[in-house]
């Protein structure tokens, strides 16, 4: 029996994989979540402030005027957007922190990524159904609370899944090809929320129907 004694560390414990020579379609359909990192925050990032503040329409974010100081509906959703980011940098290390000390039977990092990516995914499809068809604090509201619970739980859902990557593959050959393929299926997402996503807004002004629900704009359309 060895008298060193193994470091108890969560860096040390057991993986929530053995590592393993895997096939290249268990790679890619590893790799290929990635396309919702760079999915999610592109589309967020590209077509928030043409939702909340189009040209052609009354914006759905008040002005706010205190004094000489007036914040245009484009300057508070700058704000709310930092809020967002704040919110972000503090949930990374937190649960970046709880992830590494969670113990269960489907291991450390599962348990919070099928929990958190549908909470991610209903948050980010509901900043698009702000309560007011017209300007009130009652959307900025909205937009501020749905955007930092997005981001929270995008945060629960992407660290955990990055964090799988050294657990389930091998150091050198395999664990290059697979990040260089997680690399690639996030800019592929980020063209989709993009470039796609344009396209789609620009072809359904007035929104279409998916699944028996009709939705009303080309936003929704796109974001669904």
């Amino acid at each position: 029996m060895s008298d060193v004694e193994a470091d108890p560390s969560p860096a040390t414990q057991n993986r929530d994989a053995p590592a393993r020579s895997r096939s290249r379609v268990a790679e890619v359909l590893f790799a290929s979540g990635t396309i919702g990192n760079g999915l999610l925050p592109g589309f967020l990032v590209a077509w928030q402030l043409y939702y909340f503040v189009p040209s052609d329409k009354p914006a759905l974010i008040p002005t706010f005027t205190l004094g000489a100081w007036v914040l245009g509906p484009a300057t508070i959703i700058g704000l709310v957007n930092l809020i967002g980011q704040i919110v972000h940098s503090f949930a990374d290390w937190g649960i970046g922190y709880a992830s590494d000390r969670t113990r269960t039977r489907w291991g450390r990092r599962i348990p919070w990524i099928a929990v958190s990516a549908p909470i991610c995914t209903i948050a980010f499809m509901a900043i698009w159904w702000p309560p007011s068809a017209g300007a009130g604090w009652a959307n900025l509201a909205w937009l501020a609370a749905i955007r930092s619970i997005m981001w929270v739980a995008y945060t629960a859902a992407v660290g955990p899944y990055c964090s799988l990557l050294p657990e389930v593959t091998e150091p050198g050959s395999e664990r290059n090809r697979v990040a260089a393929f997680m690399a690639f299926f996030e800019v592929l997402g980020t063209i989709l929320s993009g470039f796609v996503a344009s396209k789609i807004i620009d072809a359904y002004p007035d929104g279409g129907t998916i699944a028996g629900v009709h939705l009303t704009d080309g936003y929704k359309y796109a974001a669904a």
